[in-house]
């Protein structure tokens, strides 16, 4: 089981010994599981006024949010052109949290999904 590590990480005790995972290795998780959705053009960067997590392209579109022994993480994406918009948040929901669920044996992770907008055209 994971546990909140008191530097931001996440960690977990094992029969072998201490596991702990940064904030940058859980937005890569995220980030992987998001892009493979079918239906997702690219991560988004986050609303003005909200500072990136991480600077890395790859990761720019997730931020990561520990609190006691929950992973919140907030997905910003474009969809593309002329998929339904809502199946493509849910799938995105479901792929990230199995993802986090397997990597980190996390219970019950909150993936919020922001579709910051659309690319191509209707």
């Amino acid at each position: 089981m994971m546990n909140e590590h008191p530097a931001g990480s996440w960690s977990g005790e094992f029969p072998a010994g201490r596991v702990t995972v940064t904030p940058r290795a859980i937005a890569s998780i995220v980030a992987g599981a998001a892009l493979q959705c079918e239906g997702v053009a690219s991560l988004a960067n986050p609303p003005e006024g909200r500072a990136p997590l991480l600077a890395s392209e790859a990761r720019r579109g997730v931020e990561v949010h520990l609190h006691q022994n929950q992973v919140i993480v907030d997905v910003y994406l474009l969809v593309r052109a002329g998929v339904p918009i809502a199946d493509v948040a849910h799938t995105v929901q479901e792929q990230v949290r199995a993802a986090l669920e397997l990597a980190l044996d996390a219970r019950d992770p909150q993936v919020n999904v922001r579709v910051q907008g659309i690319r191509g055209r209707y």
